[in-house]
């Protein structure tokens, strides 16, 4: 009689756990700043499609032609960066119309290198203007990325071995309650991926303010396509039943 009790208590928790949903936290996406450059271009119009963002604006300086924008008949577009033979740098710089303070802030980009990978830095800036993470290409060896110090090449080939294709680049900044904050950036391609971390160098509360593109001066060759830039923020949400 008692076995008999238990398998029929057993059985009604069993059937009571299928009924009851299980709960999770929603996540939620916040966009502090988003450049598709995609615009709508009037037929016949001789107007060049100007640099606009949501959340923020996009700046250029430095010697002309060296950020332009392309957009096709249906108006999806894209940066070109082109060579820099002049001797001061070109840069473009997208600043957010107020610095994001979000424990965690994710900035991505796609980029693409021409023919081979060629001189391009993509800086971060807190709200202070002081520089947090600088993600350097260079074309030394056929192609390398730099990370706030950390190396590794992303081409074995040597110079001439052909184009890389997109590259997706992904730079993850979290907040910690010591103010002492730390980053990963995750370079993808058809190399693979290669993840860099490591401790921003300034303590305090976290901020992103502008993130900014150099292409130095004095490169003779190679050009960039990028694509895309977004600084987002995923937000705990309320309780969702799965």
């Amino acid at each position: 009689m008692k076995f008999f009790t238990l398998r029929r208590l057993l059985t009604a928790m069993a059937v009571v756990c299928l009924l009851v949903p299980t709960w999770s936290l929603a996540t939620r996406v916040i966009y502090h700043f988003v450049a598709d450059f995609d615009a709508t271009v009037d037929p016949g119009s001789e107007a060049p499609p100007e640099f606009e963002a949501k959340g923020g604006t996009l700046t250029v300086q430095g010697p002309p032609n060296i950020f332009d924008i392309v957009v096709d008949g249906s108006g999806a577009g894209a940066v070109i960066i082109a060579e820099n033979p002049f001797g001061m740098a070109g840069t473009l710089t997208g600043s957010l119309d107020e610095p994001s303070y979000d424990s965690v802030i994710d900035i991505d980009v796609l980029l693409t290198p021409g023919a081979s990978v060629s001189e391009l830095t993509v800086a971060l800036i807190d709200d202070n203007g002081g520089g947090m993470i600088d993600l350097e290409f260079d074309d030394e060896d056929g192609g390398k990325i730099i990370v706030n110090g950390q190396t590794v090449h992303i081409s074995s080939g040597g110079e001439g071995s052909g184009p890389i294709g997109p590259i997706t680049v992904g730079m993850h900044l979290t907040a910690s309650m010591l103010n002492v904050n730390s980053y990963t950036v995750t370079v993808s391609g058809s190399f693979g991926s290669h993840e860099f971390s490591g401790f921003l160098p300034l303590s305090g509360p976290l901020s992103l303010a502008k993130v900014k593109f150099v292409r130095p001066g004095n490169v003779a060759g190679g050009t960039w396509t990028m694509d895309n830039l977004v600084v987002s923020s995923p937000i705990q949400g309320g309780l969702v039943a799965n």
